[in-house]
């Protein structure tokens, strides 16, 4: 079993990957890939796919597709890159289920995949599926003329830094049902486990519901496989391009914070929509009527009930309440006590206190 990096190693290791904090000679190119496995525990015992494999989702970034761009506002603009693929068991087709997470979630979501369409694939072909996404050829390698070792010309393949959410569980799937070695295909050179990344204070594994509300991201169908993927790696990418606006700024510079994130403010749901406009231009529309790409409402021959994925952002109401989730913001991240004072007409005082530390900072905001 290939060990998951620990928080600091894996904090370094991805922002290495996408070049923040380092030299240009000293950032890693490799692919993110995001896994998420999606079981039928939930489904009745005398079901045939109770605690079966149902669906696995994967999602990718490719260091070397955002190399020579900035990520902009939210990071929309590396979100963007960002790709999926949704793979359902062709004996899970169709199934349905009323149970809910302990968030009134459906557990059952194969059918509501958000960032492409959905692969249907037999379970004896999964494993050789994933291998062919793990195994991603290098094409710059190849017009180099360049090759790997043994007496014919091996193929050289991408390095891929493996991201999961609970890295024991995922890989108990990956061996015990798909009967997938990552150590054999020999692509993934390092195992980016979200949970002790993300991990602070008394949290030692926070949730992905708990992730996406940290940065502002709508949790729209969470338990779909290629979903969670998409949103364990968007999360992921938000907290680096965080931490190194917060600590530039620590050093005097705010221009990357200003830059990224303005106001001090995570909007990781902008980042998200604008990553579904651009698959959407790539596949020639995404329908209202039943959520697929391909076509627009026009084309569509099934009769579902229209879903709206407008209107998902909260919106701030008024000045207060930016600055009030900007402090809150900075004392998430900053782990000290908070006392943020508006100043107009009236000056309103609020105070976060932190139960970890005794320590307090003040955050003024001369309001117009």
């Amino acid at each position: 079993m290939t060990p998951a990096l620990n928080q600091e190693s894996g904090r370094e290791t991805i922002a290495r990957s996408l070049n923040l904090g380092g030299v240009a000679h000293d950032r890693l190119d490799v692919v993110f890939v995001s896994l998420d496995v999606e079981s039928g525990g939930f489904l009745p015992k005398e079901h045939a796919c109770h605690r079966k494999l149902l669906e696995v989702g994967l999602s990718t970034l490719d260091t070397r597709e955002i190399r020579d761009i900035v990520p902009g506002e939210n990071g929309a603009a590396w979100v963007s890159k960002m790709r999926a693929t949704h793979y359902l068991m062709s004996d899970s087709v169709g199934i349905e289920s009323n149970r809910l997470d302990s968030r009134k979630r459906r557990l059952m979501a194969g059918d509501k995949f958000e960032f492409g369409n959905t692969t249907v694939i037999d379970r004896d072909g999964l494993a050789d599926a994933l291998a062919n996404d793990l195994q991603i050829l290098d094409p710059q390698a190849m017009e180099e003329g360049l090759y790997g070792d043994g007496d014919g010309k091996e193929p050289i393949y991408r390095r891929i830094i493996f991201v999961v959410q609970d890295w024991s569980q995922e890989e108990r799937y990956l061996r015990e049902s798909i009967g997938l070695d990552l150590d054999k295909l020999g692509t993934v050179m390092s195992v980016a486990d979200a949970q002790p990344i993300h991990s602070r204070f008394g949290d030692k594994k926070p949730g992905l519901a708990r992730l996406m509300a940290a940065y502002n991201c709508v949790s729209l169908h969470l338990h779909n496989g290629a979903n969670d993927a998409v949103y364990t790696l968007v999360v992921l990418v938000l907290g680096t391009l965080w931490r190194h606006a917060w600590d530039s700024q620590l050093q005097g510079d705010w221009s990357f914070m200003n830059a990224t994130f303005p106001l001090l403010r995570i909007r990781g749901e902008e980042a998200i929509l604008a990553l579904k406009e651009i698959l959407a231009a790539e596949m020639s529309g995404r329908c209202e009527q039943c959520a697929r790409y391909g076509h627009v409402e026009i084309d569509c021959t099934q009769e579902v009930a229209v879903s709206s994925h407008k209107d998902m952002v909260p919106i701030v109401a008024s000045i207060d309440n930016v600055w009030i989730e900007t402090a809150k913001k900075i004392q998430a991240h900053s782990g000290v006590r908070l006392v943020l004072r508006l100043r107009g007409q009236e000056e309103s005082v609020i105070r976060y206190p932190w139960p970890d530390t005794h320590q307090h900072r003040s955050f003024h905001s001369q309001r117009a």
